[in-house]
This record gives structure tokens, sequence and C-alpha cells, in this order.
């Protein structure tokens, strides 16, 4: 038994062999899956840049629970 091990990204629900490995599986004729996955955030543009990268401010004082639920 072998075993190959790679990071791929899935496409419409195909996950495509890295060039190198396609001529070592050319006449195997069935394989073991295993898949470890992450998710992207859905997150989007501005929002997201800002959850990755937020911006320190020095005066900045967060509101407190009360504070924010007076505010409606």
């Amino acid at each position: 038994m072998s075993m190959l091990e790679f990071t791929a990204e899935v496409r419409d629900g195909n996950i495509e062999i890295p060039e190198e490995y396609r001529e070592f599986l050319q006449d195997i004729q069935t394989v073991k899956i295993t898949l470890t996955t992450t998710r992207k955030t859905a997150a989007r543009g501005m929002i997201a840049q800002l959850i990755k990268h937020p911006i320190k401010v020095k005066s900045f004082i967060p509101l407190t629970r009360e504070e924010a639920h007076e505010r409606g």
C-alpha cells in the first residue's frame, strides 16, 4: 500500500490530482480517500478585510452591553 498526501481545491465537487501524481496513479483502479477539510468564511469585501486586519485606535472604548442595548 502506498500513501500520497497533497492539498487541492474542490471545484464543482471535483478534486484535481496534481500533475506530479498522475503517472503514479495511471494503473491504479481503486483508491481509498480520506478528506480533511477547511471552510472559507462567507465574509467578503471590506468586512472580511477588517476582520482579518482590524484597525487599532488608541482612544477606542467599547460600549457596555447596557449601552449597546440603549441604542435602538
